[in-house]
């Protein structure tokens, strides 16, 4: 008993070890699908739900992944919530998601005002 307790306060310690300390991915110089170097850039905060239906996030994962042409602000908004804000882009992403989006218009979800 007394091994078993011990051996699962050791497993404890290298879990926490394996964990803590982790944050977050720094952010590259270089796009890792274009090969092409980052740019700074000011973008638009778009706030609410925002739906996604038409395999934009796999093709974002795989073609264009530093686009960063938007940030999803989330569902809060307030007078005092930013308009705009500051990202890191890949210019070819940039176009590979032009081009994506131009290929898959008619799977693009689009709300009318009421």
């Amino acid at each position: 008993m007394k091994h078993r307790v011990r051996a699962a306060a050791i497993i404890l310690v290298a879990l926490s070890l394996v964990t803590c300390g982790r944050s977050t991915p720094a952010i590259p110089n270089i796009c890792p699908v274009h090969g092409s170097p980052l740019k700074d850039d000011t973008v638009r905060i778009v706030y609410g739900l925002i739906e996604h239906r038409n395999g934009i996030h796999n093709a974002q994962r795989d073609k264009f992944p530093w686009a960063n042409d938007l940030i999803e602000g989330g569902c809060v908004v307030s007078t005092e919530s930013p308009k705009f804000g500051p990202v890191r882009y890949c210019p070819a992403c940039r176009e590979a998601k032009l081009l994506w989006r131009s290929e898959h218009e008619h799977l693009i979800v689009r709300k009318s005002p009421t």
